[in-house]
């Protein structure tokens, strides 16, 4: 006759699917990004009406008229913004590329990769199970958002430029 299993293995399975249900919530910049491989940068003038252009890796990314939105790739790296308007004279803005603030949040799953360590070198078959979904939940906490690119993000995204009139 075949041996039941015992009632522990069946809830620890359960649990199992849980987490692994629950590894797309390890990724806070993905989950909380509202563009994921992309962001806008708000770029406003005062005269209004200047022509907005950013450049991004010596490439024109995006342009528009002031006020406007424009859209770059969120791993572009560092960017260059140009407003100019005749009889004023150009400015020039540098918008950084860096790591998105959120990404650090996924730290807080760094714990389960020693968890997992423990579980999957562990004798019992159960323990095993939370090892393996204890580093499926640190990997993704800390490789998700590389993977879809929310871990990128620029600082100045709300660029506010004051155009001086030329003499």
């Amino acid at each position: 006759t075949p041996r039941p299993r015992p009632p522990c293995y069946t809830i620890s399975m359960r649990n199992l699917l849980l987490l692994l249900w629950a590894l797309p919530l390890a990724s806070c910049a993905t989950m909380l990004a509202p563009k994921v491989k992309y962001e806008e940068i708000a770029v406003r003038s005062t005269p209004d009406g200047a022509d907005a252009s950013i450049l991004c890796e010596g490439k024109q990314t995006g342009s528009g008229a002031t006020p406007t939105k424009i859209v770059i790739p969120r791993s572009a790296g560092d960017c260059v913004l140009h407003v100019k308007k005749d009889g004023f004279a150009e400015e020039t803005v540098n918008v950084e590329g860096g790591v998105n603030p959120t990404y650090w949040s996924n730290m807080v799953f760094t714990p389960f990769i020693p968890a997992a360590a423990y579980g999957l070198t562990s004798s019992k078959r159960e323990d095993k199970a939370w090892g393996a979904a204890a580093l499926g939940v640190g990997v993704a906490g800390l490789f998700t958002d590389f993977w879809t690119g929310a871990v990128h993000a620029h600082r100045n995204n709300d660029i506010q430029v004051a155009l001086k009139p030329v003499p």
